[in-house]
């Protein structure tokens, strides 16, 4: 026996099932019979097939174009084509994804607004870590943070001071 365990061939000279007529004849009968079924499904004629139902589902990356162009009836997602839409750039979204993503940008949309100012007020160039290591980049997050301050103040006064016209 090896390190593998005990071997049921351990010698050449034992009696395996495989080297034995006893063996031989058990195969043979195992065979015989699929030769006669192979002859036999000859004789009958091919049966024609029949077609593969196509999909109504879009998969992969150009599964929500499909859906938007009429060719399929959902996505994988299960979105269909009332649920999408084109976005300013021209893709093809999600109407309740693009929703969600324009509640949250308003978020953030006063602090872009504000860096977006402060950039142009210390005249930045290229790219500018905001309150990076540079002196330029804490001087960029200082001004910003100052802009978006003013900017919340003038949101908060014009919102309480109902006497005051809208558009002045």
């Amino acid at each position: 026996s090896s390190h593998f365990g005990p071997s049921i061939c351990s010698s050449r000279a034992s009696s395996c099932s495989l080297g034995t007529a006893a063996g031989l004849r058990a195969e043979l009968t195992m065979v015989l019979p699929k030769l006669g079924m192979k002859s036999a499904a000859k004789a009958e004629a091919m049966k024609t097939m029949k077609t593969k139902r196509v999909s109504k589902v879009a998969r992969g990356r150009f599964a929500k174009a499909l859906v938007f162009r009429g060719r399929k009836e959902k996505t994988v997602g299960g979105i269909t084509k009332d649920g999408l839409m084109r976005n300013k750039r021209g893709k093809i979204v999600s109407k309740r994804v693009s929703a969600c993503g324009r509640r949250n940008y308003q978020h953030i949309e006063a602090w872009t607004e504000a860096v977006m100012e402060a950039r142009q007020a210390l005249h930045s160039k290229g790219f500018v870590a905001i309150n990076g290591k540079t002196l330029h980049g804490k001087a960029l997050y200082v001004k910003a943070k100052a802009i978006r301050e003013e900017l919340r103040r003038r949101a908060s006064s014009s919102c309480s001071d109902p006497a005051q016209p809208v558009g002045a």
